[in-house]
């Protein structure tokens, strides 16, 4: 998938128009294949301001890497899939998968 259509992809499953993307070009994963390694993702304990959901959000991805990016608001991060049944966003705290959710900017 080309730069655009990735583009297009996410700023609509994020409602956002404030997208970078990192790659020329994405291969979208399969998501029963993403599923199990999210699950799989060792988890280290939470503390704030040190090991909070941007750190969760930034090991995942670096664990899962390409088509994983992460996804932001003022007060949360988390992370985004592209896969080929869609754009995925995980929690990467709990694992839970949610098809649309609302960011500021998103970093794929």
């Amino acid at each position: 998938m080309n730069s655009v259509e990735a583009y297009v992809r996410i700023a609509w499953a994020c409602r956002t128009p404030f997208v970078l993307l990192l790659d020329r070009r994405y291969t979208p994963r399969q998501f029963q294949e993403l599923a199990p390694a999210v699950r799989a993702f060792q988890r280290g304990p939470y503390v704030r301001e040190t090991f909070d959901c941007d750190d969760f959000a930034t090991a995942l991805k670096g664990q899962l890497g390409h088509a994983i990016g992460i996804a932001i608001t003022p007060r949360h991060a988390w992370n985004i899939a592209l896969c080929t049944d869609g754009v995925w966003h995980i929690e990467p705290q709990t694992g839970e998968f949610r098809k649309r959710k609302w960011a500021l900017f998103v970093m794929i």
